[in-house]
């Protein structure tokens, strides 16, 4: 009964210490407004004011938990078809949509076989 009991304890122990620490969620961007048929005020100098887009941090989402799972099927795909998988072939592959910010692409870096965004 103590041998069970301390082989069941090590065991919690060794799984509960031998986890990945997962990495902080990366925040989606705030919808685009919808179009609306009130005027807009004209700001002095002639035309409406555009707010910028956010800035979009790549190496914060390239670490995402998201782009990991896109980094694991890219080697599994090499593994098994000995070649790059191309970004419509990962698409099929990945079970919910990509993230990709605005302005940029997905590209597979053929040298370190790992999607990276672009512009």
């Amino acid at each position: 009964m103590k041998q069970t009991l301390l082989i069941l304890l090590i065991t919690i122990g060794l799984n509960a210490g031998c986890r990945k620490p997962r990495p902080a969620p990366v925040t989606p961007s705030e919808p685009a407004p919808t179009p609306t048929t009130e005027a807009v005020a004209p700001v002095p100098g002639g035309a409406p004011a555009a707010s910028p887009a956010p800035p979009v941090n790549i190496p914060l989402l390239e670490s995402s938990v998201e782009y990991s799972d896109l980094n694991g099927l890219v080697g599994g795909f090499y593994e098994k078809n000995k070649r790059l998988p191309t970004i419509p072939e990962l698409t099929r592959m990945y079970y919910k949509p990509i993230p990709v910010p605005p302005g940029y692409r997905l590209v597979i870096d053929p040298q370190s076989k790992k999607v990276k965004a672009v512009r």
